[in-house]
């Protein structure tokens, strides 16, 4: 029987950030683009699957100090709607293929593949 989760028990792991997907690069203006993402504060990039994320991290407000939700009964349809498969708490597997937190992450990630681009430094 799988373990059944309750986002009371849980650290607020997705709740300390939000992403949105992004087009996958195609060439060397969106590789740029990137780069300049994760260029600022807080502001990361990573690959689930075949899809592309920035991810801002920035905590819910509604989160005390000890990580959890002050609104659980009324959160929004999203938080409600998380499933345990996608719960980086009691889910399966890794989040992501590939995490980029920094921009010299990306560009060791685009030499792998063969990909030339400019370092910033």
């Amino acid at each position: 029987m799988a373990k059944e989760f309750n986002c009371k028990e849980c650290n607020a792991k997705c709740c300390r950030y939000v992403a949105t997907e992004i087009d996958a690069p195609e060439d060397e203006k969106d590789y740029e683009n990137i780069l300049w993402y994760l260029i600022h504060k807080n502001v990361s990039v990573f690959i689930e699957g075949k899809e592309w994320y920035i991810q801002f991290s920035t905590p819910c407000n509604k989160l005390d100090k000890d990580w959890k939700c002050t609104i659980y009964e009324k959160r929004p349809k999203i938080c409600k709607e998380l499933s345990i498969n996608s719960c980086e708490e009691y889910g399966h597997g890794k989040p992501h293929n590939f995490l980029f937190e920094t921009e010299q992450d990306f560009i060791e990630y685009l030499r792998k593949k063969g990909i030339k681009i400019r370092d910033l430094d």
